[in-house]
């Protein structure tokens, strides 16, 4: 019989450290204070279907921020898709992104990918590793078991492709 509790302990696990260690690195120099200024590009619901000339991705772009105005825009933004072996499958440019949308609903977006991504994520002027504020440009991966799974962000000096993540977070 399978214990299907274990991985929701481990996720459990992992969100309870991540959160220590933010609260343990804040007022650090380079990390924000606590609830201080962030902001966030990340998935809504993500669906990929096969197509005449490869794959159609289709998703809403969410963008939330907290913090000073001149700090709420994403600029240059691209999302990227990634296939199993790591190769950039599918790319596509957004441009600036300042604003969140009604209700939350995000921007919907929607490209062709040559081969099925099994990774997507974001690109942006800004980075994890900007100073005074928490950056965060999502990745979402694909299982065959659960589907998309947005897992976390890209650190700071993470370049693309993104490194490869556990969708069980283990």
């Amino acid at each position: 019989m399978t214990n299907v509790t274990e991985p929701v302990r481990r996720r459990r696990l992992l969100a309870t450290v991540g959160a220590s260690l933010t609260v343990a690195t804040a007022g650090c120099e380079g990390f924000p204070e606590p609830g201080g200024p962030w902001r966030q590009l990340t998935f809504g619901t993500i669906q990929v279907e096969e197509g005449e000339n490869g794959w159609v991705v289709s998703f809403t772009l969410r963008k939330q921020h907290q913090g000073p105005e001149d700090l709420k825009a994403f600029h240059d933004v691209r999302v990227h898709g990634y296939g199993r072996d790591r190769t950039e499958v599918c790319s596509k440019r957004i441009g600036t992104i300042e604003d969140e949308y009604p209700g939350g609903s995000g921007l919907p977006v929607e490209m062709e990918c040559l081969a099925f991504p099994t990774m997507l994520t974001y690109s942006a002027a800004e980075s994890p590793c900007d100073e005074n504020i928490t950056t965060t440009l999502s990745v979402a991966v694909y299982d065959e078991e659960d589907g998309w799974l947005v897992v976390e962000g890209r650190d700071c000096g993470e370049g693309l492709p993104p490194e490869p993540r556990d969708p069980g977070g283990e």
